[in-house]
């Protein structure tokens, strides 16, 4: 029988965006796995506007030297059980998918996830937002296309997030040099129908995912992992719960007349 404590070979680079730690931080950043991988701790400022690029790239250039096979980041706020990046790791691997990222409720009493569905031709809005209620009415483990939006990219946070660093798509980089797949945070200044001035930002975490998948890679969201979201108390992701069932005010003018095919398990 195989040792389950067996070093798989994967080496990774876990990020924390802060510089302090809570207690749940804490455990999770040193109790990340059981032993099967070699995990490496980088940080970087919260404070600072390009905290998580600048783990991004620590963690790309330690693949680059053969240093690291993986990129994990883990927020300070969440709360998450010993061996959480064995999970992630498992779950990677069975999905085929280059990027991982476990569900973590808005600290609201509204129930939102921070996940949705991307309007390819529209990246300020989303087309859709779940609900705590929706997420577990879906799979534990989806992409956008597992659960009826062929076409849309699914867009999702990093407050637990796993990319694995070797497939091809994270080592694309442009002529000049550029690098596409990133953290950045694009604004404009927009004018609405009814002449009102906006003030508009893509967040970062949804950037990733939208350039992730313009690139042709694969992102899947996950509540295999259980993590609750720290603020005053705990936000959890393993029940449904909040104020908003089907959809947020946000998002829902995007589905209006538009027929529903995302395939829910239960009821």
């Amino acid at each position: 029988m195989e040792d389950a404590n067996r070093k798989s070979g994967y080496h990774i680079a876990l990020g924390f965006p802060g510089s302090s730690l809570s207690f749940e931080a804490a455990r999770g950043l040193y109790t990340s796995t059981g032993g099967r991988h070699e995990v490496t701790l980088i940080q970087s400022d919260l404070g600072a506007w390009d905290a998580f690029n600048v783990l991004w790239v620590e963690a790309l250039n330690l693949a680059i030297r053969g240093e690291a096979t993986h990129f994990a980041m883990l927020h300070s706020d969440s709360d998450v059980p010993p061996g959480w990046l064995d999970t992630l790791i498992e779950e990677m691997d069975v999905t085929g998918a280059d990027a991982i990222s476990v569900i973590v409720p808005i600290k609201d009493a509204r129930g939102l996830a921070d996940c949705g569905i991307g309007d390819p031709s529209d990246r300020w809005r989303p087309f859709r937002r779940f609900t705590m209620h929706e997420i577990h009415r879906l799979p534990e483990t989806f992409s956008a296309d597992e659960i009826g939006y062929p076409g849309h990219m699914l867009l999702s946070g990093t407050g637990c997030l796993l990319v694995d660093l070797r497939r091809p798509v994270f080592q694309t980089v442009e002529p000049d040099g550029t690098v596409p797949i990133c953290f950045n945070f694009p604004t404009r200044v927009h004018r609405d129908a009814s002449g009102q001035f906006h003030s508009q930002r893509e967040s970062e975490d949804w950037y990733f995912s939208r350039t992730l998948w313009e690139r042709g890679g694969k992102l899947v969201a996950t509540r295999k992992v259980r993590l609750g979201h720290q603020g005053g108390f705990t936000f959890p992701n393993w029940e449904p719960w909040g104020q908003f069932k089907d959809g947020d005010q946000e998002s829902t003018w995007a589905r209006k007349n538009v027929e529903r095919s995302i395939l829910f398990t239960g009821a």
